[in-house]
C-alpha cells in the first residue's frame, strides 16, 4: 500500500513537471512569435515606402505609417515630398542614393554629442554627394565630421553648421563610416596630449 502511494505521488509529481515546462514552452513561444511578427512588419512597411519614395509613388499608407515612427525621422527639408525612413539618406544631384546607413550615438563622457553613421556598403562615388543625418542638434551649431575611431585616432574630414534642428548636412567623394560630432574631438585630444606630455 505505501509503494503504491509513493508511486503514485511520483506519478502525480513527473506529470505537473512536464506539463509545467510544456506550458512554459507553449507560452515563451508564442511571446517570441508575436515580437517576431512584429519586427517583419516594421521591415516590410519600411522597405515598401523606401521603394515607393525611389519610384515616385504616392504612399497612401504613409499617415498611419508614419505615426508609429517618431516625427524626428521625416526628412530634413520641410518641403520636401519624399519622406527619410531612416535616419541617415546620401542625395546626388541624380537623386537619392540606395544605400542603407545607420546612425549609433556613442556613449563617451569625453565626448559628449558623438555619433557614429555607418554605411551597408563602402565605395567611390563618380559624383559628389551629400550625406544627410538625423541627430539632436541646433540650427547653425558647429558640426566634427570624422575618419576614423577611438582606437584608431581620428581625422578630422570637415567642420559644419547645422543647416536646421535636428539636421546635419556634409559632401563625400566616397561612402564610409564617419564620426559626427558637436565636440571638437581633435582639439579635446590635442590639449589632453600635450597635459600628458607636459608641454
Amino acid at each position: 500500500m505505501v509503494r503504491t502511494r509513493k508511486i503514485v505521488i511520483i506519478l502525480l509529481v513527473t506529470f505537473l513537471m512536464a506539463g509545467a515546462i510544456v506550458g512554459g514552452a507553449l507560452v515563451f513561444s508564442r511571446s517570441k512569435a508575436k515580437a517576431r511578427m512584429s519586427v517583419d512588419d516594421e521591415v516590410y512597411h519600411e522597405a515598401e515606402h523606401t521603394l515607393k519614395g525611389f519610384l515616385g509613388i504616392a504612399d497612401d499608407s504613409a499617415a498611419s505609417y508614419q505615426s508609429s515612427y517618431p516625427k524626428d525621422d521625416s526628412f530634413c527639408e520641410e518641403n520636401d515630398t519624399t519622406r527619410m525612413t531612416q535616419r541617415v539618406t546620401i542625395v546626388t544631384e541624380n537623386g537619392v542614393l540606395p544605400i542603407m546607413g545607420t546612425v549609433s550615438k556613442l556613449h563617451d563622457a569625453y565626448y559628449p554629442g558623438t555619433y557614429e553613421v555607418s554605411f551597408n556598403n563602402s565605395a567611390l562615388l563618380t559624383e559628389s554627394a551629400e550625406v544627410i543625418v538625423k541627430i539632436p542638434v541646433k540650427k547653425d551649431q558647429k558640426i566634427y565630421i570624422l575618419t576614423g575611431n577611438k582606437d584608431v585616432g581620428y581625422k578630422q574630414y570637415a567642420v559644419v553648421d547645422a543647416t536646421s534642428d535636428s539636421c546635419v548636412h556634409f559632401s563625400v567623394r566616397s561612402i564610409q563610416d564617419y564620426t559626427i560630432s558637436t565636440t571638437d574631438i581633435i582639439s579635446a585630444q590635442d590639449t589632453m596630449d600635450s597635459l600628458v606630455s607636459g608641454r
